[in-house]
């Protein structure tokens, strides 16, 4: 049973914005007399002490804190940092050049560490860099201005302490009193210092969230300790502890204010996982996992997002519970991932230790982010842009290729030509925004300390770009009609083929359906279908893997649209193509097949997207959309069969997985009258929302989707 409380405060995050109104303090103006740097740490330190503290009657945590664009505060929603908000307003929604636009970074701070050393470790850490760099003036500078900010942390912590116990003096009921007397003492022991037991951790965390207000990580990996200490100690009871991480939920969940309807209504962004290999390679499913989820369960709210990383020693088991969990939470805040495919892209193509590799979590839309790393999230990659400029600008060559072969050569060279593009924009973009220099995020990353340097520029020690490659379903089954049709089975010449591409297939209806009966569609599970989807992977691979950005960063590949509907806004300009796509219409949605011609039921779909990751291509930011019949979840024998296929799934090497259970009906009856469905609830890419509160695009993108029923 839920507290009372807890669903107050639930409520509240869903209703009200949750931070008080902005205190914008009379800035010292000596400080503009010195270096920009260190007048942006003392505003920052300034602007934390000024801040009211916000005590809400049925809270046991207190340290939220926002910031206006006076103060470079928050650099994941970039509030105060001019060049990157300048870029994403120029490039975020807007393709350019139809290759690439500017998405945001993610990142997933080290609140573990914080947990363990306190900010007088990160102090100590700061002072030893400062040494060790004191021969460069630059570097010396940046740590001192860390330093300023990271005291103007603590004196926030201290004045949340002060207020508590202020409070607790005027408070006339004895059991709030002694509640607010003991917020007030672990106010005064963290963050400032290392946590002892599972509640200063918790607070640590829900305190530090502010500053780095992503994801929260792998928190049932570095609370567990403090977790079962106070579970086998007796200080701690299950209940206590579920109430507890259920209040640090709504904290994240009133991150995004109400005002912004979709922004508060999405179930994205603040992301974490549970599960995944132990140092020792093991599962890493426990008894904190457990409760972890059971914890979001209860509580209704949009986010956090939760994924589960499975391994090959997951129980059966514990994957029934996650997927029990998925098809019974009406929010839709349930992932599932494969840990094998995941670490291995992260320690083959990232070069990341295998100990590193292991501390991944999801961020944003289904996006990773190793501890203490960033994810530059790079730019969206239109792949169907080399194809559709092949084909109609690139006439005379395509019809002297001789076989598949050597048109794909074509294919290859063109492709190759957008990744040296696509490399050189993001560099561009990187470039620009370093101007910013961030002095409060980077205090809780991992290298920015030691690199003296800002995670937006380099700072951090591990990073790498997430790239969402645009189209891939579309790229495949044009290949696979390419060259079934043409080089294969010999039914129409190429140049016939691109003379009704030209035409938009007006006046050739009859080989449209044709091509659209007989295609050999990839996500049939299909040999012949496959070998295309792997060999175009393969390509894919082999022309991002060696790859660096100025940083020193490497890409990471995935298919993923996120709440941008890119596939559409890429889709308006590409051209016909041979997969019996029209001109103008949206390109192919996520890491799968196209939505509608994985005509072989679930379990050959399945296969056919486990078999293309085989070369960890897909392990970038990737989803993988399956909607099934409702019931599937109903019926209990039909659902262990599922949990079964999921299981099969990823023994074989499917890397990411998402449902939702819904009829194609009631989706179209949503679509004609809203009013009737607000309730409904689906998984959309990396997040859920409001079937009725999404664009039209998305709306039809989720139809379109195969309905699973077997």
């Amino acid at each position: 049973m839920t507290a009372e409380r807890i669903l107050r405060l639930a409520e509240r995050s869903k209703t009200v914005d949750i931070y008080l109104e902005l205190v914008v303090p009379q800035y010292d103006r000596e400080y503009m007399l010195g270096s920009k740097l260190l007048c942006d740490a003392h505003r920052l330190a300034q602007y934390l002490a000024a801040q009211t503290v916000s005590i809400h009657p049925d809270a046991n945590f207190v340290g939220l804190i926002k910031y206006d664009s006076s103060v470079r505060g928050d650099l994941f929603k970039r509030v105060g940092f001019q060049n990157y908000s300048a870029l994403c307003n120029e490039f975020y929604k807007k393709p350019f050049e139809n290759l690439a636009t500017r998405d945001h970074q993610h990142a997933n701070a080290k609140f573990g560490d914080v947990i363990k050393m306190g900010l007088t470790g990160l102090k100590k850490k700061i002072i030893s860099f400062k040494l060790i760099h004191e021969d460069n003036k630059d570097k010396v500078e940046y740590l001192n201005a860390l330093e300023i900010v990271l005291d103007g942390i603590v004196q926030w912590e201290l004045k949340c302490a002060k207020a508590c116990e202020t409070m607790a003096e005027m408070e006339s009921s004895p059991e709030r009193a002694a509640q607010l007397c003991e917020m007030g003492r672990v106010l005064r022991r963290v963050p400032l210092y290392p946590a002892r037991t599972f509640r200063e951790g918790i607070q640590c965390l829900y305190f530090c969230f502010q500053f780095v207000p992503d994801s929260i990580g792998t928190p049932d990996r570095y609370l567990y300790d403090l977790y079962r200490q106070d579970i086998e100690s007796g200080a701690l009871t299950r209940d206590n502890a579920k109430e507890m991480i259920q209040e640090l939920y709504t904290m994240i969940n009133g991150w995004t204010t109400p005002t912004n309807v979709w922004a508060s209504d999405k179930g994205g962004e603040s992301h974490f996982c549970i599960g995944g290999y132990t140092l020792d390679k093991e599962d890493g499913f426990n008894e904190l996992s457990r409760l972890l989820l059971e914890s979001l369960m209860e509580v209704p709210t949009y986010r956090p997002q939760i994924s589960m990383r499975w391994t090959e020693k997951t129980p059966r088991e514990a994957l029934r519970y996650v997927l029990d969990c998925e098809r019974k939470d009406t929010y839709k805040r349930v992932a599932l991932i494969s840990e094998r495919r995941r670490v291995e892209a992260l320690t083959e193509l990232c070069g990341f230790a295998f100990e590193d590799a292991i501390t991944y979590t999801m961020c944003g839309c289904n996006e990773p982010a190793v501890q203490g790393g960033i994810n530059m999230a790079a730019c969206n990659f239109n792949g169907v842009r080399c194809l559709d400029r092949l084909l109609y600008d690139c006439t005379g060559e395509v019809l002297q290729a001789k076989d598949f072969d050597a048109f794909y050569a074509l294919f290859e060279r063109e492709f190759a030509r957008d990744v040296d593009r696509y490399i050189e924009i993001n560099d561009g973009m990187n470039k620009y925004y370093t101007a910013d220099v961030d002095i409060l995020s980077s205090i809780f990353m991992d290298g920015s300390i030691e690199k003296a340097k800002s995670i937006n520029a380099g700072g951090n020690r591990l990073g790498f770009n997430g790239v969402s490659l645009i189209g891939t379903g579309t790229v495949i089954d044009s290949l696979i009609v390419i060259k079934q049709f043409v080089y294969d089975d010999k039914l129409f010449t190429m140049e016939q083929i691109m003379n009704m591409l030209k035409v938009n297939w007006k006046g050739f209806d009859d080989v449209h359906r044709l091509i659209y009966r007989t295609a050999k569609y990839f996500g049939n599970d299909e040999p012949f279908s496959e070998s295309v989807a792997q060999r175009y992977t393969d390509t894919i691979y082999r022309l991002f893997k060696d790859r660096r950005d100025q940083f020193g960063y490497p890409y990471l590949i995935g298919d993923l649209i996120g709440y941008c509907t890119h596939n559409a806004y890429f889709g308006r300009s590409m051209r016909a193509t041979p997969d019996g796509r029209y001109d103008g219409e949206n390109i192919s949605f996520g890491a799968g097949q196209t939505g509608g011609r994985d005509r072989n039921g679930l379990t050959a779909m399945l296969n056919s997207v486990a078999n293309m990751s085989k070369t960890h291509i897909m392990c970038g930011p990737t989803v993988t959309n399956v909607m099934l019949d409702e019931s599937l979840i109903r019926d209990d024998v039909k659902f262990e069969k599922t949990v079964d296929l999921i299981e099969a799934y990823f023994r074989k090497g499917g890397l990411h997985i998402q449902l939702n259970y819904v009829s194609r009906e009631e989706l179209i009856a949503a679509q004609k009258e809203p009013e009737k469905h607000e309730n409904l609830r689906v998984r959309v890419s990396g997040f859920s929302g409001y079937y009725t509160l999404l664009d039209p695009e998305h709306q039809q993108e989720i139809i379109e989707r195969t309905h699973q029923e077997k």
